[in-house]
């Protein structure tokens, strides 16, 4: 029962995390530049932007857990 109630924690965090960096990166590509870029780039950018953060999340995660 423990091992469920932390894979459920790690998917809610995990999924946090994807949300405000995809939030983060509409606001940065919305806002930031000089001159205005297109909803349809936007959107592209931050699709892309975020499935490349996920994947490398999933695959090299920043903490590794070791059992002794």
């Amino acid at each position: 029962m423990i091992k469920i109630e932390q894979n459920k924690n790690e998917i809610t965090r995990r999924l946090i995390k994807y949300i405000l960096h995809t939030l983060l990166i509409i606001v940065l590509l919305k806002y930031t530049p000089c001159s205005p870029i297109p909803n349809k780039d936007v959107i592209s950018l931050t699709l892309s932007a975020s499935i490349l953060f996920s994947l490398l999340d999933i695959y090299s995660p920043g903490i590794i857990y070791i059992n002794k």
